[in-house]
């Protein structure tokens, strides 16, 4: 659920705004490269020295291995959203969150 929440702001913000999507993709994929099961040995040394325990770091290895599927299909979803489908909404005025007409 985490990696849900951030994941989907983090997509959002990628396709919203080109300019940051521009610069973000690249360091996405960098990162995206390295495996969870790299990481994992600091992130549970890190979590031992924090107090957290084996079920800490069992989670935190979960939230490494699926939060860049769910980055990548956000954003892909985000991307095939047809042209036309976002010019009507403006020009119906219709916002993100539902509201038109700034109502």
């Amino acid at each position: 659920m985490l990696g849900a929440l951030w994941n989907g702001a983090g997509g959002r913000v990628d396709r919203n705004q080109p300019t940051r999507g521009a610069l973000a993709q690249p360091l996405v994929q960098i990162a995206a490269s390295i495996p969870a099961t790299a990481l994992f040995p600091v992130l549970l040394l890190l979590l031992i020295r924090a107090g957290g325990g084996m079920e800490s770091a069992a989670m935190a290895l979960m939230l490494l291995g699926t939060q860049w599927y769910i980055l990548f299909n956000v954003i892909a979803g985000a991307m095939a959203i047809p042209t036309d489908l976002k010019e009507a909404a403006t020009v119906f005025s219709v916002h993100p969150r539902g509201s038109a007409g700034g109502a």
